[in-house]
């Protein structure tokens, strides 16, 4: 939640979905920035560096959906508890 709506003690639906709205707006560009530079990269490359491009994204997003899946594990302590 945005830092104005936390300083604030009353606020509306219309107050809390604007803002939900701003920052779904900013996710939104961040990604397609991103989106842009990877083509702009890709468009760049050889055939042979495309196909290594792509081997390396599909290991990669492997690798980041496994690290996702382990720190969603409710049973790993995380490091901020104590034991």
């Amino acid at each position: 939640m945005s830092e104005l709506l936390k300083s604030k003690k009353n606020f509306t639906r219309i107050d809390f979905l604007n803002t939900v709205k701003k920052i779904s707006e900013a996710k939104n560009n961040i990604a397609l920035a991103q989106a842009n530079h990877k083509m702009d990269v890709y468009e760049l490359l050889t055939d042979e560096q495309k196909d290594k491009w792509l081997k390396f994204g599909d290991r990669m997003h492997h690798r980041m959906k496994l690290m996702k899946h382990r720190m969603m594990d409710p049973g790993m302590m995380h490091p901020d508890e104590d034991e």
